[in-house]
């Protein structure tokens, strides 16, 4: 059992426990009561302070916790005491410092918290750049953030972290893709390649990354656009091809599958014709920017005219920005002074198409009547045999 509380002094000040509290009077006008344990305090010592703080006026509420290795109980007093009581002196009492966990209670818990406030933070950023550090020769402003811009890179950079969201690359002297560059990187959704020296992309390299939404192969050396190039990149949004000098074949198939793509930039290439097939079969096309290439208004180019015609909303010029050339005269003119009667002709004229329909078509026939012809030759002949050997055994039987 816990020894009595002793009775108040003349001085105003209330020990709790002689041999494990230091009593002081910093000013006249209040008290401060140091408690230090070695260990957290009991409910036997938090009632004594309460008695204590009861007899000397202090109320409750004013009972505080000081985050330090040592606990102190400060309160001030309702009533202060006569100016001229003097301080009492009190030694300090020597006792070791405790572990700072020790001391963690519900009481405690608020400091204890405050404590390890650094030592959180730094696990949480090490948590938020568990992809992998930056690679070297780049930039990383953001945890999912890999900024490689203008950096003279000839390849793709290393140690890329599998997290990254937006990779840029551009204003490089990059070649070369692999083909499996994007297995990793599921979470990619920006990739901007604009500016280096990419001349093909292998079909399939791009359409391993299921979440990309914006890329970006401007300003780069690209021929053509085959088959397969994307793949089926559902979630591809915004894609831009422009600025490729070289740039003068792009299939019918291209696009396939890009059923979310809204934005599609092909202007500033080499393009004379396109295959209408290959901006039909885009269902959210928005915006498409066809300006800037070599258009030729022959025949081949009237189905491309006349889906331009009925889709001049999605050009952000309309058709007053794009111009082709006369196959008469070679002199370039704009769209909007063109109308289907220009293309009358096309329809009028075979097209290579027909004319393979036709070769086609007399090859076979051709064919089918050697075939019929010597059919009806070897039967006549079988015939003519068969007639002569009955005459023949008729004969011998006369004689």
């Amino acid at each position: 059992m816990s020894p009595p509380l002793p009775p108040p002094k003349s001085t105003g000040c209330y020990p709790v426990h002689e041999d494990c509290c230091t009593i002081s009077q910093k000013t006249a006008s209040s008290i401060s009561l140091s408690l230090r344990y070695t260990h957290a305090p009991s409910d036997r010592h938090l009632g004594q302070w309460r008695d204590a703080s009861r007899r000397a006026l202090i109320p409750h509420s004013h009972l505080s916790c000081s985050p330090s290795p040592t606990l102190s109980y400060s309160s001030t007093l309702l009533t202060p005491p006569s100016p001229s009581i003097p301080p009492v002196p009190v030694s300090p009492v020597k006792t070791p410092i405790p572990d700072p966990f020790s001391l963690c209670s519900p009481l405690t818990m608020l400091p204890c918290v405050r404590w390890l406030q650094p030592i959180l933070a730094f696990f949480s950023s090490a948590l938020l750049t568990q992809g992998g550090n930056c690679p070297a020769s780049c930039l990383c402003p953001d945890p999912h953030t890999v900024d490689c811009s203008g950096r003279g890179l000839t390849n793709l950079p290393d140690s890329i972290p599998l997290d990254v969201r937006r990779l840029l690359l551009s204003n490089n002297w990059i070649s070369q893709i692999p083909s499996d560059f994007l297995v990793l990187y599921n979470d990619l959704v920006y990739l901007d390649l604009r500016n280096n020296s990419l001349s093909q992309i292998e079909p399939g390299t791009l359409s391993t990354s299921p979440r990309l939404v914006f890329l970006d192969l401007g300003s780069n050396n690209l021929t053509e656009i085959p088959k397969g190039t994307f793949g089926e990149s559902r979630s591809l949004i915004k894609l831009r091809l422009g600025n490729n000098p070289h740039l003068s074949m792009v299939s019918k198939d291209a696009f396939l599958g890009l059923t979310s793509l809204r934005e599609l930039e092909l202007e500033q290439n080499a393009l004379s014709s396109l295959q209408v097939g290959a901006l039909s079969q885009l269902p959210s096309l928005r915006v498409v920017r066809l300006e800037g290439n070599p258009w030729v208004c022959n025949c081949n180019f009237a189905s491309l005219f006349a889906w331009l015609m009925e889709n001049r909303h999605k050009l952000p010029n309309g058709v007053e920005g794009l111009e082709c050339s006369l196959p008469t005269d070679g002199r370039r003119v704009t769209l909007s002074q063109l109308s289907q009667e220009s293309f009358r002709k096309c329809q009028e004229t075979l097209t290579l198409t027909d004319l393979l329909i036709i070769i086609f078509s007399g090859i076979s026939v051709s064919v089918a009547a050697i075939m019929a012809s010597f059919f009806l030759a070897s039967t006549v002949h079988c015939f003519q045999r068969w007639s002569k050997g009955s005459k023949g055994e008729d004969e011998e039987s006369e004689e």
